[in-house]
């Protein structure tokens, strides 16, 4: 691996234990605010020019767009493969710039050697919108580097929250969707706990939402954070409401950490809840509030599900790494 593009100022596992060989590279604060423009690819036009790579890896077409361009400035030749990590179809229908956002993509994503997806959904549907050979595009399940870590005797007696909301306050993860549930057991009088940790546009529509349905008491709202262990570890349940997804890493995490996950039901990562599909996925807040208040009264059902997806979860990491892994380097016809 030639270097590492780290596009925004973050740690993590993988930035905080990278391999002394790798190079990683931080976009100079200048250019931070207009990561979707011009400059951020002239930035990435220099960088490839100094570095020459034989292979880059793009993820979503912001970056793509802009290595495209990129490519056609410094006339480099790179083995090129996108790594499409959500069903950024719906998302570009409702972006204000749809439709200079579409002519883009169905131009320069067939350009790509390879396509990386995280379901079969998926690849079928960026088939038939970009009419491209299925072959180019390779689904992978999604994996998190996880199985590093050492606390898998996980003790759970002390919970704070009854459920938990983890996401960006946008939209496509329907944060309100997550406030209608909690009020349903407010009306029937349940008392619970709740917190979403969270930040992002919608902020201010969750918090009135909240307050004009008395909900404070029933949601505490956290600040993001990087390391979800705790969280999830002092969490019966996770809840996500995402109207649409590539596969949320979230759902990987929550049920290592015996955190198990219920979600609103959407194509995408319906495959990964059986056998459990019917206590797990909801479509409306009314049948969420019934499935969560069904799981919450029933202790013995939640440690079967969380101790099986666990299990699941930590024994699927290494195989789905070494895929993806394989799917990067095993590229034809290397431009190098």
């Amino acid at each position: 691996m030639h270097f590492v593009l780290k596009t925004l100022p973050k740690s993590g596992y993988l930035l905080d234990n990278v391999n002394k060989k790798v190079t990683v590279l931080g976009i100079e604060k200048k250019y931070l605010k207009n990561i979707k423009n011009l400059y951020f690819t002239f930035w990435l036009a220099t960088k490839i020019k100094q570095i020459k790579p034989n292979r880059i890896i793009s993820f979503g077409d912001y970056s793509t767009i802009s290595l495209y361009f990129s490519k056609i400035i410094t006339k480099q030749k790179f083995v090129h493969i996108i790594s499409e990590d959500s069903s950024f179809i719906p998302q570009i229908y409702i972006n204000k710039f749809s439709l200079p956002r579409r002519i883009l993509i169905k131009h320069i994503y067939p350009k790509a050697d390879k396509i990386l997806v995280q379901s079969d959904i998926i690849k079928k549907r960026i088939k038939n919108y970009l009419k491209i050979d299925s072959k180019k595009i390779i689904p992978l399940n999604n994996w998190l580097p996880i199985t590093n870590d050492t606390s898998t005797k996980f003790v759970k007696t002390k919970f704070k929250y009854d459920f938990i909301f983890i996401a960006r306050l946008i939209k496509q993860k329907e944060p309100l969707l997550f406030i209608d549930i909690v009020s349903h057991f407010a009306k029937n009088n349940i008392l619970i706990k709740t917190a979403m940790v969270c930040s992002g546009p919608l902020q201010k529509k969750v918090e009135n939402k909240i307050n004009k349905l008395h909900l404070q008491k029933y949601i505490d709202i956290l600040p993001p954070t990087t390391s979800k262990k705790d969280i999830f570890q002092r969490s019966r349940l996770f809840v996500s409401t995402s109207s649409h997804e590539g596969f949320p890493l979230t759902i990987l995490e929550a049920s290592f950490y015996k955190c198990p996950p219920i979600c609103f039901q959407i194509k995408e990562i319906e495959h990964f809840f059986k056998p459990y599909t019917k206590e797990l996925l909801f479509t409306t807040a009314i049948q969420g509030y019934k499935k969560i208040n069904l799981l919450l009264n029933n202790n013995s059902k939640i440690k079967t599900i969380s101790k099986y997806f666990h299990y699941r979860v930590k024994k699927s990491q290494q195989k789905d790494f070494y895929n993806t892994i394989k799917a990067i380097t095993n590229t034809p016809h290397d431009k190098i």
